[in-house]
């Protein structure tokens, strides 16, 4: 249990330092921008969708979790032996 409770303070700090890079990249994008332009926040899911590594991570993690909430469905289904 306890690899659990700090597995996921690491995960919220690869998140929020994903997020942090993308938000530089795109002040550093917006810095060759004239200054007479408006200064614009990029979205969040622009930046989440920008993220290939993110990608990988959503793609590996969403269907893993879907899978085991499947099995766990199936098997609390299974009438109990008498």
């Amino acid at each position: 249990m306890t690899y659990i409770k700090s597995f996921f303070p690491s995960l919220t700090n690869l998140l929020q330092g994903v997020l942090v890079r993308a938000e530089q990249a795109g002040v550093r994008a917006r810095s060759s921008a004239p200054k007479s332009s408006r200064e614009e926040r990029i979205p969040t899911m622009q930046r989440i969708l920008d993220n290939p590594f993110l990608l990988l991570f959503l793609g590996v993690v969403v269907p893993a979790v879907l899978y085991i909430l499947w099995g766990v469905m199936e098997i609390v289904q299974i009438p109990i032996a008498k």
